[in-house]
C-alpha cells in the first residue's frame, strides 16, 4: 500500500513541474516577437514519464537499503512450540525457525518467577505449584498488568528451556526474548512467565 501512495506522489509531482512548465512555455511565447517561434521544448510527455518512473525506482532503492540496513523484522511475538519428546534433555529444533536448540537443562536448574496477567485471583500462585511440582525451581511470584495470553520470556542461554516451559505452562503460550527492564522480583530468575487471559 505503502508503494501505491508513493508512486501517486510521484506522479502528482510529475504532473505539477509539466503543468509549471507549460505555463512557463505560455508566458514565453506572450512574449515573442510576431512571425518568431518558440523552439521545441525538451520537457515531452515520454521523459515526464521516465523521470517519474526513474523516481519511484530511486525512493524505492532506498527504502529497500533502508530495511536491510535496519533490518525490517517483526517484533510481533511468534508461537513457538516444542516437539514431542521423552525427555527434556534431547535436541530440540524450533518449528518456526528451523534453528537447532541445544539441550533444554533439567527443570530443577530452572529459576522461575510466575507473574499473573490474567486477571483472576491466584492464577500465579497456582500455576508456580503445578510448575515446581514439575521441578522448577520458583524464585517470585507477583502480579502483572493484565494482558492477553501467556508469554515465557527467558534470558539469553536459556532458549530451549524457554520452549519447554512454555509447553509446561500451557498450550498457546508464547516465547519471547527476556525484556529490557526486568520485571520486579525477577533477579534471580532465569525465566519469567506471565500468565495472561
Amino acid at each position: 500500500m505503502a508503494w501505491l501512495g508513493l508512486a501517486a506522489i510521484v506522479g502528482l509531482v510529475g504532473c505539477g513541474l509539466s503543468a509549471l512548465h507549460d505555463a512557463l512555455r505560455a508566458r514565453k511565447a506572450r512574449s515573442l516577437r510576431p512571425g518568431e517561434v518558440l523552439p521545441p521544448s525538451w520537457w515531452t510527455g515520454r521523459r515526464l514519464a521516465i523521470a517519474a518512473v526513474a523516481s519511484v525506482a530511486v525512493v524505492a532503492g532506498a527504502i529497500a537499503a533502508l530495511v536491510l540496513i535496519f533490518g525490517g523484522g517483526s517484533t510481533t511475538p511468534r508461537l513457538v512450540t516444542a516437539p514431542t519428546t521423552t525427555s527434556t534433555t534431547t535436541a530440540l529444533t524450533s518449528t518456526t525457525t528451523g534453528v537447532s536448540l541445544p539441550p533444554a537443562r533439567p527443570p530443577q536448574q530452572v529459576r522461575v518467577d510466575v507473574l499473573n496477567g490474567s486477571g483472576t485471583a491466584r492464577a500465579a500462585t497456582v500455576k508456580a505449584s503445578a510448575l515446581a511440582s514439575t521441578g522448577y525451581r520458583i524464585v517470585n511470584v507477583g502480579n502483572a498488568p493484565v494482558q492477553q495470553g501467556s508469554v515465557v520470556e527467558c534470558v539469553g542461554g536459556f532458549a530451549s528451556d524457554a520452549v519447554v516451559l512454555a509447553r509446561a505452562v500451557g498450550p498457546g503460550t508464547l516465547v519471547q526474548g527476556f525484556p529490557i527492564t526486568a520485571p520486579p522480583g525477577s533477579a534471580n530468575a532465569d525465566c519469567v512467565v506471565v500468565l495472561g487471559q
